[in-house]
């Protein structure tokens, strides 16, 4: 049985997501699933977690709102591309 994240680990989870460790970190623990919600500078993100495999953040940027930038990262945290999708 997988155990819950509280509102603290997520906190705790997200906030290291600017450095490889802390993006290992949330691909091994959080479950498989699409996430949605807005970054700290209210820019819509939806993530998509393959728990233990890797995950994609798509953010919808201010300055190009028409484009999903859609980074890609490995199960240790590492970018492995940037491409853009059409946001309609």
């Amino acid at each position: 049985m997988m155990k819950e994240l509280n509102q603290i680990e997520w906190k705790n989870l997200l906030k290291n997501m600017d450095t490889e460790e802390g993006r290992q970190e949330f691909i091994s623990r959080v479950p498989s699933g699409i996430y949605g919600g807005k970054n700290e500078d209210g820019e819509e993100v939806i993530t998509v977690v393959s728990q233990g495999f890797g995950m994609t953040i798509k953010t919808k940027h201010h300055e190009k709102p028409n484009w999903w930038e859609c980074v890609d990262y490995d199960e240790l945290g590492c970018m492995e591309c940037v491409t853009y999708e059409r946001a309609d």
